[in-house]
């Protein structure tokens, strides 16, 4: 799979998951960042004019964190990477200068996007700590 094709994969997931999750879409502000397009660009990486901001909104914490969690572990072990990050009701997907396409994570990469997954959910909680109430 080259780097086209992840992209193409990457939004048909991102389309999937709005079928049942808000999601907001919108270019990323490091298009017009003339550091971050010298430094990014290349024929394997995405082109700057595809780079954008994907936010879910999380309306339902327990299914949708865990749809977009699943939607994600797929993607990794297809070896598509990119930053990731979110807060209390929502969670973004970057699909920027960090999206790459290489081999799938070991266990210790997977545990890690599984750790980080796990302190997004707790985000969503009353105390944002993850504490039962």
């Amino acid at each position: 799979m080259n780097v086209t094709e992840a992209h193409k994969y990457t939004l048909e997931i991102i389309e999937e998951l709005g079928q049942s999750i808000e999601v907001r879409r919108k270019p990323s502000n490091s298009r017009t960042s003339a550091h971050c397009i010298a430094k990014y660009s290349g024929p394997d990486r995405l082109p700057p004019n595809l780079w954008e901001h994907v936010t879910f909104i999380i309306n339902n914490p327990a299914t949708e964190r865990a749809s977009i969690a699943k939607a994600k572990q797929k993607l990794t072990w297809l070896g598509i990477r990119f930053d990731t990050g979110g807060c209390m009701g929502q969670h973004d997907w970057e699909i920027d200068w960090s999206f790459t396409i290489g081999p799938a994570p070991d266990s210790v990469g997977e545990e890690a996007c599984m750790v980080l997954d796990d302190l997004l959910g707790a985000m969503d909680t009353p105390d944002g700590l993850g504490l039962p109430q």
